[in-house]
């Protein structure tokens, strides 16, 4: 398969250097390190109350403050309500990645009440650990570490289900035929399957083949992917713990991941602008395959 020439993440880049814009942003200001690193922390904390939340049955962040509470001599409900919920909710504040580090400065009357979140969901308090987070770091990520992060999500995908590999769901991609340019043979791209309700977990393996396609150096593969992050991103009846996330999660892949740097620009980016405009028109022809298509109950919608 044709996937040269390498490029490279265009984030952060220098003002003055030529880039390949993928996903136009809705801001005009390019984000800085900062900038990408609290954004990052805010989808972290707004998971992770989404988390707790779902793990206590708690319907509102004003419910389950009221959780909270019980037990807690001194505090009445809701006269000595936090409110901390609903920053994390609205906000994205604090930092749920500042107050579960094992060390570091943090706000002691915060943390009594991320204690109580993690007591009342433990699992909650492995959020961090996800895969999901290096995969939205837009830091390079070579081989060996793409196929640990692959590994470890499988291992998670096997562990949720609770059940053997011939009870699985179906699964599904799609197939587009293709030939980026005339000095290019017909090929095949596979791209993820989103299906009628995309969850946390459908992102994370969207954005695994993202990151598999930029460590290979292939630009349509990767602008494919992209672009069905995005719609991931934006689905309108997405799963709640991707919903919750909308539309923040949208503006942070097109800030990290939506441009790219090709080598010799000034000979080489209408060439690659092309390749990208026969990978996305042939998106159009684009056919589903895999276990599970065509049965009663298969939805191919995305």
């Amino acid at each position: 398969m044709f996937s040269i020439p390498v490029f490279t993440n265009a984030a952060f880049c220098k003002s003055d250097q030529a880039v390949l814009r993928l996903a136009e942003r809705s801001s005009a200001k390019p984000w800085s390190q900062r900038d990408a690193r609290r954004a990052c922390e805010r989808l972290q904390t707004v998971a992770f109350l989404n988390d707790v939340m779902k793990a206590t049955g708690a319907p509102s962040p004003y419910a389950l403050e009221e959780l909270l509470m019980k037990g807690l001599p001194g505090l009445v409900f809701p006269a000595d309500r936090p409110k901390l919920c609903d920053r994390m909710a609205s906000l994205g504040q604090p930092a749920v990645s500042k107050q579960l580090a094992p060390s570091g400065k943090k706000d002691l009357r915060t943390q009594r009440w991320f204690d109580r979140m993690v007591a009342l969901a433990p699992s909650s308090g492995q959020l961090l650990s996800l895969p999901i987070w290096r995969l939205l770091d837009p830091r390079p990520i070579d081989h060996v570490e793409w196929h640990d992060l692959a590994q470890e999500l499988g291992i998670i995908h096997l562990e949720q289900l609770g059940e053997p590999l011939t009870a699985m769901p179906p699964t599904a991609a799609w197939m587009i035929t293709m030939r980026a340019s005339a000095m290019e043979d017909e090929c095949e791209h596979f791209v993820n399957y989103l299906g009628h309700q995309p969850d946390r977990a459908v992102m994370t393996t969207v954005l695994l083949q993202l990151r598999r396609w930029e460590a290979l150096g292939n630009l349509i593969g990767y602008d494919l992917s992209l672009q069905q992050a995005l719609r991931a991103a934006s689905h309108p009846t997405a799963a709640l713990d991707l919903a919750v996330l909308q539309p923040r999660i949208e503006e942070y892949i097109v800030q990290c991941f939506g441009a790219v740097l090709v080598p010799h620009p000034e000979l080489n980016l209408d060439t690659q602008t092309e390749r990208i405009a026969a990978g996305r028109s042939s998106w159009e022809g684009r056919v589903l395959v895999g276990r599970g298509v065509g049965q009663p109950g298969f939805d191919a919608a995305v």
